[in-house]
């Protein structure tokens, strides 16, 4: 075993040079697909044949890569970085396949239905890089306000707040979305901020209502529907909600990932705060598709709570995102993400 570079991250890549690509990218499937089992149905392999490969790869690093978790196998702190090496060789493995040789080559359509404020605010940023590195897959992206129950093609992915009813759909639980109030600036120069709910009962609000966000807020502070008086603007569209909000209109119920992608709204610190599950599902074939099984691993990363600390299971205050993971050697925890609103 090569026991310098158990200590050591920069040995990983120092070894990159003496690994297989196809062991490398084997890592990327077991890690996406949480199982040896499932990597081997999507590879075509044997079990024991994944088992013996990431063994390999391990006793050329020197270090374990994977440990069980009760939902399966997880990537180690080694096996998190030496993934995010394989991911880059992978990218730029995809940028030298993008000159004129791969013209005319198949498209591959995927359909994602996500509901409406995460598709908008958190999946369409990402899409440029995704279609960088692989540009034969064509994203059909449905940000709907109704929760798909039922399947219609095997190539479609659910990413909503309301777990599908579909009996022959895959379903997991992908993280959390935690909201909490929030208001412009601007708005709370002017009308000041309240410190608890009864204080907010003297506050204008924005009211978003549709089939999945229900008004939880306004019942829990008023156990019915809140005074017309208070109601500064009434929306179906989360979009709307949060534009409504980041220009003054009023306080809001936002998720915390709010304040990650933008400084045009503020966190209040109520005693209040909602959690919603957040689940991933796909038709049971779906991992026959090379292209679905590409697109469920970028999703899995694209909410990765090591990368993204709002969307885990437990509470982190907005104000605590880069205190609380600021000194982590796992990740950048804010590369790529966009601000939006002045």
């Amino acid at each position: 075993m090569h026991s310098a570079m158990q200590n050591s991250d920069s040995g990983l890549t120092a070894s990159l040079g003496r690994l297989s690509w196809d062991d490398l990218r084997l890592l990327l499937v077991v890690a996406s697909t949480g199982s040896f089992k499932s990597a081997a149905m999507s590879e075509a392999l044997a079990t024991n044949t994944v088992r013996n490969r990431i063994a390999r790869l391990e006793d050329l690093v020197g270090c374990r890569l994977l440990e069980r978790s009760p939902s399966g196998v997880v990537l180690t702190h080694k096996g998190f970085h030496l993934r995010e090496v394989a991911k880059e060789m992978a990218a730029a493995t995809s940028h030298i396949a993008t000159g004129p040789a791969s013209m005319g080559r198949e498209l591959h359509r995927v359909e994602l239905q996500v509901s409406e404020g995460i598709g908008t605010f958190w999946i369409v940023p990402r899409l440029a890089d995704f279609h960088k590195q692989h540009p034969d897959i064509l994203i059909s992206l449905n940000c709907s306000l109704v929760p798909l129950n039922r399947f219609r093609s095997s190539n479609c992915i659910a990413l909503q707040l309301v777990r599908p009813e579909d009996p022959n759909a895959v379903c997991g639980h992908l993280g959390s979305v935690h909201v909490m109030p929030f208001a412009a600036p601007d708005y709370l120069n002017r009308f000041g901020t309240p410190r608890n709910l009864q204080d907010s009962r003297s506050h204008q609000l924005v009211i978003q209502t549709n089939e999945v966000m229900r008004d939880d807020f306004f019942s829990l502070l008023f156990g019915d529907v809140p005074p017309a008086s208070m109601i500064a603007l009434e929306t179906n569209s989360s979009a709307a909600h949060y534009w409504a909000v980041s220009k003054g209109v009023g306080i809001g119920m936002l998720p915390t990932y709010a304040r990650a992608i933008t400084r045009s709204v503020v966190p209040i610190n109520m005693e209040l705060k909602l959690r919603r599950d957040l689940w991933l599902a796909y038709p049971l074939d779906a991992k026959k598709s090379k292209a679905m099984t590409t697109v469920l691993a970028w999703l899995r990363d694209s909410f990765d709570s090591r990368l993204y600390p709002w969307f885990s299971d437990d509470f982190v205050h907005p104000d605590n995102f880069e205190h609380h993971f600021g000194d982590s050697n796992v990740v950048r925890l804010f590369a790529g993400i966009m601000e939006f609103g002045s």
